[in-house]
């Protein structure tokens, strides 16, 4: 299986206990995601970042350590952790399911439509977006296609939230304005691609 994910990625599914998913439907709700499991990939990718910083996660657990100090009924008793479980293993029996054919039509693959000779279609397709889109123009289009063969496999989704995000590298500009900015520009979008693509962590 971790051969497989090197080299195609990893589809999963989960469960959230009822306030992580209200949470997580209200993000969806005010287009800060388009579905699961884009949150699913911009907040992994975030907590990956996090992992490279020990002083960041030192201080969140000192923060939360506080919190229980300051607030000791936070800190859960034996039962209460029981039945906290007990609860989640009866929700899981009947939970709501996220339908993607229900909530959207399931966008088509990047890479697929690549290899059978459909680029316009997949350009059109990256402009036209679902909700945000992950090109505006001629250079963004081809960093976009860059990024969804290297780094994606073709994932739609994954693709737009990778051009519409704020690296730190772009001096605030999302990938997809830096890489329609200028020649220049996207030359260093598609060095990034190809530095995430060996591995740097960026």
């Amino acid at each position: 299986m971790c051969e497989r994910a090197r080299k195609g990625g990893l589809r999963f599914e989960t469960y959230l206990p009822p306030d992580l998913a209200e949470w997580l439907l209200d993000l969806i709700e005010r287009e800060a995601f388009t579905d699961p499991s884009e949150a699913v990939f911009v907040i992994l990718r975030e907590h990956s970042e996090v992992e490279l910083h020990p002083d960041l996660r030192e201080e969140l657990l000192r923060r939360r350590m506080q919190a229980v100090i300051d607030h000791p009924a936070l800190l859960d008793s034996g039962d209460d952790v029981r039945a906290r479980h007990e609860y989640f293993a009866a929700q899981q029996r009947n939970p709501a399911v996220w339908d993607s054919e229900q909530a959207r039509t399931e966008p088509p693959n990047l890479q697929h439509l690549i290899e059978s000779g459909r680029q316009d279609q997949a350009i059109a397709v990256l402009k036209h977006g679902i909700r945000r889109v992950g090109a505006v123009g001629p250079r963004s289009a081809q960093a976009a296609l860059k990024a969804s063969v290297r780094l994606f496999a073709g994932d739609l989704e994954a693709t737009i939230a990778f051009m519409n995000y704020r690296h730190p590298w772009l001096t605030g500009s999302t990938v997809m304005e830096r890489a329609e900015q200028s020649d220049e520009g996207l030359e260093f979008v598609i060095d990034m691609i190809g530095a995430i693509e060996a591995g740097v962590h960026v």
